[in-house]
């Protein structure tokens, strides 16, 4: 299968400039009246995924991607209620007020539950809250240990690009000395085509970010959302109920659409156009 290097896509900012509120954002597609859309990273950290979906949702929807802290190198934020106050701060930059429209992919969906209901507890109105293929909080709080969220890591960014994987499993891992683990994970990264050897620190800080956010995910019991969830399930091999999983979590509706594909190959093309098709008539739903 065709995939493409993971360090050639937009988005990447120099060290030192990703811990400013605004600097989590970035503008991903379109101009317009339309009310913005803010897509929350998923756990690699990066808005990247939704760059194909921002473009089938039309030049006239503005779309902004939700960055992990940390992509830069510098400290991950480790706990959801941390990440959704510092989201909130920084979408604010753009949107003083709402009615707000957010969305994620995969975990991002539960980041962004995390924000709209950190909106809502501060009397800020959300218009929509859309969660793509995204699994429900875990029942059981457990934190991978090191060597499982490498392997999930480079697993994640091989799937992502559509490359080939396994590329590392835990066991491997857990077998070598911690120092010797990035290395391996680097050099199969790179006979993998995925990321060139010279860009070993962008790796390295992709990996720590990961690492963090699942933590934090595997760790995290959400508050009750106050209103509506619209969960956009794939056909094929999805990441379960979304509406039984999330409805535990909302005192309102939750409204399933089925999108086809799996949960990876629904954020690229062709199944991305359907996805932007569904996702637009949502944003419609109160204009």
């Amino acid at each position: 299968m065709e995939h493409r290097n993971v360090t050639a896509a937009p988005g990447r900012r120099p060290r030192g400039e990703g811990t400013r509120s605004r600097d989590i954002l970035t503008p991903l597609h379109g101009r317009g009246r339309r009310p913005a859309l803010f897509l929350v990273h998923p756990s690699g950290g990066s808005s990247v995924p939704y760059l194909a979906l921002a473009r089938h949702l039309g030049d006239d929807q503005p779309s902004y991607g939700v960055d992990a802290v940390g992509l830069d190198g510098g400290a991950p934020l480790t706990s959801v209620p941390a990440m959704a106050e510092r989201y909130r701060e920084a979408i604010r930059t753009v949107q003083p007020h709402g009615p707000y429209h957010l969305a994620g992919w995969s975990v991002g969906g539960g980041f962004a539950h995390a924000v709209a209901t950190r909106m809502r507890a501060l009397g800020e109105p959300v218009a929509l809250l859309a969660l793509i293929d995204a699994p429900p909080p875990p029942e059981i709080e457990s934190a991978p240990d090191k060597a499982e969220a490498l392997a999930r890591f480079a697993e994640n960014v091989a799937l992502t690009v559509g490359a080939p994987q396994p590329l590392v499993g835990a066991a491997e891992l857990r077998a070598l000395p911690p120092a010797s683990r990035m290395p391996l994970v680097l050099r199969r990264l790179a006979d993998a085509g995925v990321s060139p050897p010279e860009a070993a620190d962008f790796i390295r800080a992709r990996a720590a970010v990961f690492e963090a956010l699942l933590t934090a995910w595997a760790l995290w019991r959400p508050d009750r959302y106050d209103g509506r969830i619209d969960v956009f399930q794939a056909a094929l091999a999805g990441v379960g109920d979304g509406v039984r999983g999330w409805s535990a979590w909302t005192s309102g509706d939750v409204v399933r659409h089925r999108v086809p594909g799996d949960h990876y190959s629904m954020m690229r093309s062709p199944q991305v156009e359907s996805l932007a098709d569904a996702l637009r008539a949502q944003i419609d739903r109160d204009l």
